[in-house]
């Protein structure tokens, strides 16, 4: 055994202690000792396994969770507006129905059908906005449907049509 006055002496075994040196002066002083815990090895591994789990844990839930709730969903109609604004009325579809992969204006009677996909940013908080583009997401070609709530839709057009969820 090394003598408590070597400078690489450790009291107990597994920790790492270091010498606090000399106190107050008393004759016995080299005898105190200030230990550090410093952890070991495996407690280290043991940590670094628990903070990666939970990560892979917390990327699971992400994944399960999967996009947010797109509000656009169902079917739209129109809210018909009365004076002056109702002449913008005739550049509005009168009925909106969108799935997850397509949208179906109908305006004049006549329905158009179309594949598209969106992207719905926070929707979990009114008011938002969902923006609708074809297949590949094109930005450039996007439609933008702001929420007020989530009954009411506001196509973000010169017209500015409102829409009620039928």
């Amino acid at each position: 055994m090394k003598s408590p006055r070597s400078p690489t002496w450790r009291p107990f075994r597994g920790t790492n202690c270091t010498k606090a040196g000399w106190k107050g002066g008393r004759a016995n002083a080299w005898r105190e000792f200030h230990v550090e815990y410093v952890l070991k090895r495996s407690e280290e591994t043991k940590v670094k396994k628990l903070i990666s789990i939970s990560v892979i844990l917390l990327c699971i839930v992400a994944v399960a969770c999967g996009q947010p709730p797109n509000p656009l969903l169902g079917k739209w109609k129109l809210i018909a507006r009365s004076g002056d604004l109702a002449k913008y009325d005739t550049y509005c579809p009168t009925v909106m129905v969108f799935t997850p992969t397509t949208q179906t204006l109908t305006y004049a009677g006549k329905a158009v059908s179309e594949n598209v996909t969106y992207n719905a940013i926070q929707t979990s908080v009114y008011p938002t906005t969902v923006y609708v583009m074809d297949p590949q997401g094109t930005v450039s070609t996007h439609t933008t449907y702001n929420f007020p709530s989530k009954d009411k839709v506001v196509l973000d057009t010169a017209a500015g049509c409102s829409f009620q969820r039928d």
